[in-house]
């Protein structure tokens, strides 16, 4: 171990002269450990909220759709379809029908997009299939509103619900009622309230809409990371009567919002963090005051100016250092505790789920600790430089 290494250990863990510098240390410790906490939870929480508003928005839409403009009454075509399918990244293609409609129950009226998806799409939905409650899952008739949309309409699994469809100047409303097959509660309550799907044909059928010509389609990939260039080649292929759009342009306000967070937080944090850092400052100078005469007698010994500034660089970096590693152990700690138990709950009607979720990442852990230890290294600086700046007469003298 190296000279200024092992000083530096003796200097941060052994008993001073004066009691309050080991109380001052611990507490310097105890400051850099909650707030790599904070920062660490802060993150974790981020990136957990992200990922889980991400998976229930595609759980409610694919990554890309394709869908007509100006009423063009256009559609891809069977060859189009296949080159699209052909494109790497991309898992399937499948058409969605979709139209605006107006139900109508005992209690009140509510305004809806309706969506009509093949049986095998619904599956993929997962944010409706994976928590729906009918009476058979391998047949749904009907059709399939959201648990929230159930409450205000004041309706049951298996009753009749009508629905209001009008013509193409909206007017003429034709009354038209189906059982409702299915009632999804998917933790958004504002698309609970706003979507109603269905996979059953005759559905379909009686809303009108012409099986052979989709006006929208849904493309699924294999891997959200390739959405960027999938939706390059689609751009690319699809004709201009046709638009495509991924999942985050078409729910833009909700990722925008998302992303919004990140910064303000996470900075107010780093700044807390910072502050408690920064009393390194005061604690390394409290130790220079108390070992002038040791500094003293190190330089008359032919320790150089370099080396007193490596002894108390490096003491910082201990003191930072066993913060760090506490804060790490414990926000990891505290985020295995809470993915597995949930004992922080959150209302699911106002964040989208139940409970706090937590994600940390190697990377996330790499950007603390080096972040953390090179301010460290900052705020050692300037008592280093006075603990060098001793002069071996004076320290001598006075002792």
């Amino acid at each position: 171990m190296k000279i200024y290494s092992y000083l530096a250990q003796r200097y941060v863990f052994e008993k001073h002269d004066v009691p309050f510098i080991n109380f001052i240390t611990k507490i310097t410790i105890a400051g850099i450990a909650l707030g790599v906490l904070s920062l660490m939870l802060a993150f974790a929480v981020l990136r957990g909220f992200k990922a889980e508003v991400t998976q229930k928005i595609i759980g409610f839409d694919s990554h890309i759709r394709v869908t007509e403009l100006y009423d063009s009454d256009a559609t891809l075509s069977n060859e189009l379809i296949q080159s699209i399918l052909s494109v790497e990244g991309v898992k399937s293609i499948t058409p969605v029908f979709r139209n605006e409609l107006i139900l109508k129950s005992k209690s009140m009226t509510e305004g809806v997009v309706f969506e009509w998806v093949p049986k095998e799409t619904l599956a993929r939905l997962t944010s409706i299939s994976n928590n729906m409650q009918t009476n058979d899952t391998d047949n749904i008739d009907g059709l399939i509103i959201g648990e929230q949309l159930s409450l205000a309409l004041d309706v049951e699994l298996n009753e009749p619900l009508q629905i209001m469809k009008f013509d193409k100047n909206y007017s003429n409303p034709e009354i038209l009622s189906f059982p409702i097959g299915g009632i999804y509660s998917s933790g958004m309550s504002d698309y609970d309230k706003a979507y109603i799907y269905s996979c059953d044909e005759s559905v379909l059928a009686v809303l009108g809409f012409d099986r052979t010509k989709p006006k929208e389609f849904m493309i699924f990939l294999e891997n959200e990371s390739s959405l960027s260039d999938v939706m390059t080649h689609v751009e690319q292929m699809i004709p201009f009567s046709q638009m495509a759009l991924s999942w985050k342009e078409r729910h833009q306000t909700l990722y925008a919002w998302i992303n919004t967070q990140q910064v303000p937080i996470i900075s107010i944090i780093g700044l807390i963090l910072c502050v408690a850092i920064f009393n390194i400052t005061s604690t390394l100078f409290l130790i220079v005051m108390e070992k002038r005469q040791q500094i003293g007698l190190l330089k008359a010994l032919g320790a150089n100016r370099l080396t007193v500034i490596k002894i108390f660089s490096a003491e910082g970096i201990f003191v930072s250092g066993v913060g760090v590693i506490l804060g790490i152990s414990l926000a990891l700690l505290i985020s295995l505790l809470q993915n597995n138990f949930h004992f922080i709950p959150l209302p699911s009607d106002i964040y989208f789920m139940s409970s706090v979720p937590m994600i940390i990442e190697w990377s996330d852990i790499l950007i603390v600790i080096i972040s953390t230890l090179f301010i460290s290294l900052i705020a050692t600086l300037f008592p280093a430089l006075g603990a060098s700046n001793v002069l071996p007469s004076n320290s001598l003298r006075s002792d």
